[in-house]
């Protein structure tokens, strides 16, 4: 998913969900910010107060750095239920990191992210969690899993969904992944699928009394 969905609908569901609208303004911020979080910073070189921050994302997706793969699993590729109907290849492959929607894991994130009481938190959470939607069926790592094309033509791009160019990501496209036994992908589908869990977790959580950190579990203090 890009701005569109990571930012303006994020914003727009938490808004329905009863949020402020600072405080929704900084789950979206939050959740956008994964995507844009690509330099790494030095704060405070040579001090005892030095730090440097870790980034959620690399500038080019084809040129990554071999010891910050693990970002993608992380923040973009949720490993989810390689057994997934949604995953049925006509190859028949199955991937441990495979992603899959609304994942086993990925709703453990949402859960700890909401009742860390944290806005921030929970922004990032629900980026990783749009994007088992988004990125279903791809792994974050570089591996032939990922491939689009035949074993004749083999890619050199493997990774994420790289070699589907920005497919996955434009919110009203339909296309085909060739890999999958039924091979006619729908985003506009996926994404509003994505929007009514992402809606169902924050009105579960959240009340409209809550400000920035003051609730738990949706409970104002």
């Amino acid at each position: 998913m890009n701005i569109e969905f990571h930012y303006h609908i994020t914003q727009l569901i938490a808004a329905r969900a009863g949020l402020p609208p600072e405080d929704a303004e900084i789950l979206a911020i939050s959740s956008q910010y994964v995507d844009d979080n690509s330099m790494i910073f030095k704060i405070d070189k040579d001090k005892p107060t030095a730090y440097s921050n870790y980034i959620s994302q690399t500038m080019n997706i084809l040129k990554p750095k071999a010891k910050l793969f693990r970002i993608y699993p992380i923040f973009h590729f949720i490993p989810g239920d390689p057994k997934a109907e949604s995953a049925w290849r006509k190859d028949g492959q199955m991937h441990w990191l495979n992603t899959t929607p609304n994942s086993e894991n990925a709703n453990r994130i949402m859960d700890t992210a909401l009742t860390s009481d944290n806005l921030y938190r929970t922004g990032i959470a629900i980026h990783g969690y749009a994007d088992t939607w988004a990125h279903q069926n791809f792994t974050g790592y570089y591996n032939d899993f990922n491939a689009m094309t035949g074993p004749l033509n083999p890619g050199v791009f493997s990774i994420g969904h790289a070699e589907a160019f920005h497919n996955p990501d434009w919110p009203a496209l339909i296309w085909k992944d060739k890999r999958l036994i039924k091979n006619r992908v729908d985003n506009k589908s996926r994404f509003l699928e994505a929007a009514q869990h992402i809606l169902a977790w924050l009105a579960k959580h959240m009340y409209p009394q809550c400000r920035k950190t003051s609730c738990r579990k949706g409970k104002p203090n």
